[in-house]
């Protein structure tokens, strides 16, 4: 489709209603938005504003509508998204909507050239690279490669790379920006003052000291729930055949809006374009795009272009882009927010890989304790209630409730049931289901594939599921002790807060409350 050229520019009243909506929706709903941070980045605000575009994995529909509210409201920036063409046909009315706050078609003619021009002026960009809702959330095969299920061609495919190829592009212009500035070429600097449609050149060489950064995230939903929900039946009651598929999102994304929901958004660890680039290449950069006329030069990747400079540019940005679309890839996927149900599903699922289709309730439970602290020493990101003693601490005895809820999930689903104190594995959990079915048929199936990526979880489980029947005494002591230190300072953290400030000026024990093991030296 051709947009008018007046349709995209972003209209910044309707951007902050929009805003200033979602912020009062968000209060009436049960979804618990949090944004984390790295741990290597200091500033969460500088991450968001360095940040030039921002890649998330897709899960749910409503939540491409997320990222760009939570970074305007970090920043103030404004956000372009790229969305189907087909949002775009029909409604004229809601297609105009969509251009005023920063969407734009995925047909749209210079695409990547108008996306890279937009970025230069400060606005960020919005991606979600899988190219499609992942349901499954089965994104690797049976080698360790990416890749997820493409509706429209019925078969597995890469994830797209066009992030990759925009943010190559764009560094790859401020690299030979920067050379002609430092040369005094200014001829050349006001040419892309003008296709940049910037005031002056001062403007223009500000922006292109700025590095390129690509931000891959992770957006982590728990718990996910299969019941019936006030959206699923407020749509029957006027619709009496619905889509199957369109039933199943309303019962997934109703659950996850209207039932209490943790989305969990995480930044990875940011990737700068310009360490991409050696050396040499960075030589070589200015006399190639020095023949450039226009933004969407940048994008000749054919390998028969006439100048030998446009072929070692096209060659060298295909390798490149690939090289930066696994690299953020693996990126987004380490990200996620690791919570009980994966570990659980994962356990059933390679207990039931190895043969084994039923386990004692006791042995099941110290296998799911014991993984839990075992994940606490690793580098991976946990859900907060992973961390806090109180909400796991008594799996080992006498189940916890987030272990309930999971467990209630997968008995209505039939992928388990309990007889006489053991779980018992059912045929189902292996079955295979049309993507649009998964997820209200085989939720663990979903949980296990999104921690799938992440080896050393795999290795841990393995290790857990092997060791937990012969762990000595002593140390599930310790692991004991560990979580009684734990709950002291999570305890002095939350009670630290200003509305108990009165209570704690009147305390009076100075004495240190850690606790204490008395080990017995024989053995």
């Amino acid at each position: 489709m051709n947009a008018p050229q007046d349709n995209l520019q972003i209209n910044s009243k309707a951007y902050d209603f929009c805003v200033r909506a979602f912020r009062t929706t968000k209060k009436l709903l049960k979804l618990n938005i949090k944004l984390h941070q790295n741990e290597d980045e200091q500033d969460q605000q500088a991450t968001i504003e360095q940040g030039d575009i921002f890649l998330f994995n897709h899960f749910a529909r409503f939540e491409t509508f997320i990222p760009q509210y939570l970074i305007n409201e970090e920043t103030g920036a404004y956000c372009r998204s790229v969305a189907a063409a087909e949002f775009f046909d029909g409604d004229e009315r809601f297609s105009q909507l969509l251009y005023s706050i920063g969407v734009i078609p995925n047909d749209l003619p210079d695409l990547f050239p108008f996306l890279v021009k937009e970025i230069l002026h400060g606005r960020k960009l919005i991606v979600f690279p899988e190219g499609g809702m992942v349901k499954d959330k089965d994104v690797v095969d049976h080698r360790g490669n990416y890749r997820v299920f493409s509706r429209t061609d019925n078969e597995h495919r890469k994830h797209h790379s066009g992030s990759a190829v925009i943010a190559l592009a764009l560094d790859a212009l401020k690299t030979a920006l920067l050379h002609d500035y430092s040369l005094g070429r200014h001829d050349r600097i006001q040419h892309w003052v003008t296709q940049l449609e910037f005031n002056d050149i001062e403007s223009l060489i500000a922006r292109a000291r700025k590095p390129t950064v690509i931000v891959p995230s992770h957006i982590t939903f728990y718990p996910i729930r299969v019941s019936d929900n006030i959206l699923h039946q407020a749509v029957r009651l006027f619709k009496k055949r619905i889509d199957k598929r369109f039933a199943e999102e309303l019962i997934i994304e109703g659950n996850l809006l209207f039932k209490d929901t943790d989305m969990d958004i995480r930044f990875s660890r940011p990737l700068i374009m310009s360490s991409y680039w050696r050396w040499w290449e960075k030589r070589l950069l200015p006399s190639v795009i020095q023949g450039f006329e226009s933004v969407s030069d940048l994008f000749t990747l054919q390998s028969k272009a006439t100048r030998w400079g446009k072929r070692l540019h096209a060659f060298g940005m295909k390798v490149k882009s690939h090289r930066v679309r696994d690299d953020y890839m693996r990126s987004m996927y380490e990200a996620v927010t690791i919570n009980l149900s994966h570990i659980a599903s994962l356990i059933i699922l390679r207990l039931f890989e190895q043969g084994l289709r039923q386990v004692k309730c006791e042995h099941f439970h110290r296998m799911l304790y014991l993984s839990i602290k075992q994940l606490q020493q690793s580098p991976h990101e946990l859900h907060r209630s992973l961390l806090n003693p109180e909400e796991y601490a008594s799996i080992v005895s006498q189940g916890s409730s987030r272990l309930d809820q999971f467990l209630t999930t997968a008995i209505r689903l039939e992928l388990l049931h309990i007889e006489n104190g053991t779980y018992i594995f059912d045929e189902k959990l292996i079955h295979d289901f049309e993507f649009d079915e998964i997820r209200t048929e085989n939720l663990i199936s979903v949980y296990a594939n999104e921690v799938s990526p992440l080896a050393q979880i795999r290795q841990i489980i393995e290790q857990t599921i092997t060791h937990s029947a012969d762990i000595a005494t002593q140390e599930l002591a310790r692991h004991l002790l560990d979580d009684q230190r734990r709950q002291l300072q999570w305890d002095k953290h939350r009670f630290d807060q200003p509305q108990y400030h009165e209570i704690n000026t009147r305390q009076t024990q100075t004495a240190d409350a850690d606790w204490f093991f008395l080990e017995s030296t024989q053995h």
